[in-house]
């Protein structure tokens, strides 16, 4: 209500429409979308805010950006699991080799010998890295996350009259008691089984 000489006018406020005689309604600002891109527009009486949509920052007026939550956040995902920036939020995903455990956000678990690698540290159990993923050296094989030894002496490569030890990655050959060789070379025989004596000899 304003005074004027001999009398009174009557004005709607800012933020309302209307007949200011009889009535005055809040008008929605948000109508006409007020703020800026990814904001979010909340009609008050009167008046009106605007704010960043969940997982977005900046002035809601002029606009918001996506947050990278992947560098804003102290280690969103689980162990092992990569951070990836989504628009809006992010994923935890498993590299190569790896399974969730139960989900990324939590963990993620080595389940096969063949991850990527940068360097010999990056492979384990018997593994070596070679052209940037893991691979078990040789006399071993992949089982799972590990790599096993391979027991070269179950195919019997000796031969003969020899005996057969398994090492780690490879095997070892030993002629038995009484017998001369070089196995798996050169076969285990009895010292004098290719020598012809003289008579009586």
């Amino acid at each position: 209500c304003i005074n004027v000489p001999g009398s009174f006018k009557c004005i709607c406020p800012q933020g309302f429409t209307g007949q200011s005689n009889t009535f005055c309604q809040n008008i929605n600002e948000c109508q006409e979308n007020p703020c800026g891109a990814n904001a979010i527009c909340t009609d008050t009486v009167g008046s009106f805010t605007c704010s960043c949509k969940e997982d977005y920052t900046g002035d809601p007026f002029q606009g918001c950006v996506d947050i990278d939550e992947c560098v804003a956040l102290d280690r969103p995902c689980g162990s092992h699991a990569i951070c990836e920036n989504a628009v809006p939020g992010y994923n935890c995903v498993c590299p190569q080799g790896y399974a969730a455990k139960p989900d990324p956000t939590i963990a993620c678990e080595q389940v096969d010998v063949t991850v990527l690698c940068k360097s010999k540290f990056d492979c384990v159990n018997n593994a070596e890295c070679t052209e940037g993923q893991c691979f078990c050296q040789s006399g071993f094989k992949a089982q799972g996350s590990i790599c096993l030894d391979i027991d070269e002496c179950e195919a019997q490569p000796c031969g003969p009259f020899s005996a057969c030890t398994n090492t780690p990655g490879g095997f070892h050959c030993e002629c038995q008691a009484g017998y001369v060789g070089a196995p798996p070379r050169i076969q285990c025989k009895a010292p004098c089984e290719e020598v012809k004596c003289g008579e009586h000899a």
